[in-house]
């Protein structure tokens, strides 16, 4: 009896441990940020996100939607921010590509989405792994303005 009660107690803190201080790794979180601003004049706040990746490519999404990332897509957005970036590798800390054709301001209404690209501003990788992909991003174009940072777990 006293063998049984040590192992659930010992379990639970491995348990624990596991949990609370790996924090986001191999999909138990989703994305964490700040990215904020307006899209098509809208206030704009990131809730969640996620990154596809194809080889050395990532297409990240970063939402105003609360339950946006891999696996689940059930709160569709009504604005949210795609970025595309070619040639990342898992060695890319710190590395800035233009936002000009690689981040698009997208909004949806009534069912029908719209999107345009930004045509300035900056996007830095600070760490990109097989689970998670960071960074921050400043970018501006006629139909939006955005800034912060943000982490987005990456679907496999």
């Amino acid at each position: 009896m006293k063998h049984r009660f040590f192992i659930k107690i010992f379990f639970f803190a491995l348990c624990y441990i596991a949990f609370f201080a790996c924090g986001d790794l191999a999909g138990l979180g989703g994305s964490g940020g700040n990215v904020s601003g307006s899209v098509y004049g809208k206030s704009f706040n990131q809730l969640s996100g996620s990154a596809d990746r194809l080889g050395s490519s990532f297409t990240i999404t970063i939402t105003d939607a609360t339950e946006f990332s891999c696996g689940s897509q059930s709160d569709t957005p009504s604005s949210y921010l795609l970025i595309d970036i070619s040639d990342i590798s898992d060695q890319s800390s710190g590395q800035s590509f233009s936002a000009n054709g690689r981040v698009f301001f997208n909004i949806v209404e009534n069912d029908v989405a719209d999107g345009s690209a930004a045509t300035s501003g900056l996007v830095t990788i600070d760490s990109v792994d097989d689970f998670s992909i960071s960074g921050s991003i400043d970018a501006s174009g006629p139909n939006g303005s955005i800034s912060g940072s943000f982490s987005v777990e990456v679907c496999n």
